[in-house]
């Protein structure tokens, strides 16, 4: 009892001798209680500090793209919670309160995994795009004369997120927008290369337009099936005498002018078959199989001069040996190969291009 006494003498004592004392009755009495139980020997329980929320952090995301405040900032991105703000890697990119911090930190990581972009235009302005409207976006706002013609560019596109900020709202949210120099650079040149591609589109149409060979083809065979008939004319009417060797000289005027007939035939047939063959590769839809003539097929001038060449050289030479029955034979039996050949152009033409 009496070192109880004494404990609240100290502790009285050491109250009045302090600078700073509140003037509550109450609150001395507590004052000199916790100190006469601190005399005392006993034990008092300290408060716990508060939850630093700051330390809630998501794991480190490699894809998407943040771009705070037109700037590109590189990854890795973390998402972290504080209070009532969301932030990557320590930026401030929105503001929400209760499980809408929460849940607006999910859809920023779910975005940027799905390889989106995240825009922050100011703690209240964000949005959601795919890369490729992330870049044109920010292109097209560095291109831009003033405030309001980025205004009317950027409500007029459907943006996640931002779907109901007003043009005021939008004002005050692009006034610290900096296009990043590396974004604007890389969306002139995706824009070069769509004008490129659209040039090359355009030329292919056109050049689709030129090589629109259905009317050409339906003449072409037209043409072919004259020289068919022509040609089943003259090869029935005048077939050869196998009987007969072919070094005997045979100056009829009946053979010799079926030998004309069969020689005219041959010109006209190469003719058409190189008509047919340029014709055809030019539709994309056929390939030369000919190893002569596979290196040819490209270069048209080249090819048609081959085989003007070829077919004067071969009809000169069996001219020039029209009297022998040997000459005569071979020119029959080159008619009948040609219109066996210009049969099958025919038919091609008719099942494909007609």
């Amino acid at each position: 009892m009496l070192r109880r006494l004494l404990a609240l003498c100290a502790a009285l004592i050491l109250t009045l001798a302090s600078p700073t004392f509140s003037d509550d009755t109450s609150g001395e009495t507590v004052a000199l209680e916790e100190a006469a139980d601190a005399a005392a020997g006993n034990v008092l329980e300290i408060a716990k500090p508060p939850i630093d929320t700051s330390a809630i952090n998501g794991i480190p995301i490699d894809c998407g793209g943040v771009v705070l405040r037109g700037q590109l900032m590189p990854p890795p991105y973390v998402i972290a919670r504080s209070d009532d703000k969301i932030l990557v890697n320590s930026e401030v990119v929105g503001i929400a309160t209760g499980n809408d911090t929460r849940h607006l930190a999910a859809r920023i990581e779910r975005q940027l995994i799905n390889e989106n972009w995240l825009m922050v235009f100011d703690a209240d302005v964000i949005a959601f795009v795919d890369p490729e409207e992330g870049m044109t976006l920010v292109g097209e706002l560095a291109r831009a004369n003033s405030i309001a013609e980025s205004v009317k560019r950027i409500m007029s596109v459907e943006l996640q997120g931002a779907e109901t900020v007003t043009s005021a709202e939008w004002q005050t949210a692009l006034l610290n927008f900096q296009p990043d120099e590396s974004i604007v650079q890389e969306y002139s040149e995706y824009e070069n290369e769509m004008e490129s591609t659209d040039w090359i589109s355009e030329d292919s149409e056109e050049s689709l337009k030129v090589h629109d060979s259905t009317s050409t083809m339906y003449g072409l065979s037209v043409v072919g099936m004259l020289l068919i008939a022509l040609s089943a004319g003259t090869l029935l009417g005048h077939p050869p005498k196998n009987s007969i060797s072919w070094s005997r000289i045979v100056r009829s005027p009946r053979t010799l002018t079926a030998m004309q007939r069969c020689l005219a035939l041959i010109a006209a047939y190469s003719l058409f078959d190189l008509a047919a063959t340029l014709l055809a590769v030019k539709t994309g839809h056929v390939e030369e199989l000919n190893p002569f003539g596979v290196g040819l097929v490209l270069a048209p001038a080249a090819l048609a001069a081959f085989k003007v060449a070829s077919t004067c050289l071969g009809a000169g030479l069996l001219w020039k040996l029209k009297n022998y029955h040997g000459a005569q034979v071979a020119s029959w039996w080159l008619c009948m190969v040609l219109t066996l050949v210009t049969v099958r152009w025919v038919t091609v033409q008719s099942l494909f291009f007609v």
